[in-house]
């Protein structure tokens, strides 16, 4: 019983109770008026009235409980429905939050692997180098030399895995809407 509701049951029992007294002092007063006060027949009078008094108290007391648990069962229930509602939820809710986890995953990957392939294709250019330089010498002493005839030039570079061509479309395409923010 929470303490409000003995508040609310304490102040109407005790507001019953003076009722009654002032009922009581009526009929005392009545009897005076008619010189009947002090008679058996004036005392069945306040019994009988006190008998129906005190089981309408006690109806009064009861209904007051009864409101009072009726009110606790009805909050009762809606804080079962609200945990089972939130019993329901809470698969969907980490399903929701493996599935953002595992797109997080997926483009932190995809990012690692650009950046991997980048630094591969700039390993590779490095490495090439040297070999490049000495073509292009070698193709600019050739062109010098009277009479040997000239050789077309041709330069080796490794060709971009799908991976790396994909990445760089989509990497082309952020960049457009990016500078393009209201489209």
């Amino acid at each position: 019983m929470s303490p409000y509701q003995s508040q609310v049951i304490d102040a109407s029992l005790a507001e019953f109770d003076r009722n009654t007294q002032i009922q009581q002092q009526q009929i005392r007063d009545q009897q005076a008026a008619l010189g009947a006060l002090g008679s058996g027949r004036a005392g069945v009078q306040l019994a009988e009235y006190g008998t129906g008094a005190a089981r309408e108290r006690a109806l009064l007391q009861a209904g007051l409980l009864q409101q009072g648990f009726g009110q606790a069962q009805q909050l009762a229930q809606q804080d079962y429905a609200r945990n089972v509602q939130l019993a329901q939820q809470a698969p969907a809710l980490a399903s929701s939050q493996i599935a953002g986890l595992s797109t997080l995953g997926g483009m932190s990957q995809s990012q690692r692997q650009a950046e991997l392939s980048a630094q591969q294709q700039l390993a590779q250019q490095q490495m090439m180098q040297p070999l490049t330089a000495a073509q292009q010498y070698g193709a600019g002493v050739a062109s010098l030399i009277a009479g040997y005839p000239a050789s077309s030039m041709q330069q080796v570079s490794p060709s971009p895995s799908a991976l790396q061509t994909g990445i760089s479309a989509g990497a082309t395409l952020a960049g457009l809407f990016r500078a393009f923010p209201g489209n």
